[in-house]
């Protein structure tokens, strides 16, 4: 059947080795024209904590998430270890579909 989701996990050693910034947005836009052509919907994750997190990093975060239309982060609930919050950064949502959402992680 047709193309319906692309998964790149993670995204960090794709944007790393391109390299330069002009390289960096080249790829990113064949990957949205490959999604705009196939009309898939595409799920890329980043690896970040705030310590692993430079400025050039978080620089090239942004380019990318320039052209996504929503940007989820998972964050840990301070109260409860085992919980972590699925958070917008930025949404094209409706208001009502971007409220922060709990998630467990349970033992296998």
């Amino acid at each position: 059947g047709p193309l319906k989701l692309i998964v790149i996990d993670s995204i960090d050693s794709y944007l790393d080795a391109a390299g330069s910034h002009a390289n960096r947005l080249k790829l990113i836009s064949r990957l949205v024209r490959m999604a705009a052509s196939s009309r898939a919907a595409v799920l890329v994750i980043a690896n970040s904590t705030p310590s692993a997190v430079g400025k050039a990093k978080a620089r090239i975060y942004d380019e990318f998430s320039n052209v996504a239309r929503s940007v989820l982060t998972v964050v840990h609930d301070l109260e409860c270890h085992e919980r972590r919050f699925v958070l917008p950064v930025k949404t094209n949502l409706p208001p009502a579909c971007a409220m922060p959402r709990p998630a467990s992680i349970d033992s296998l």
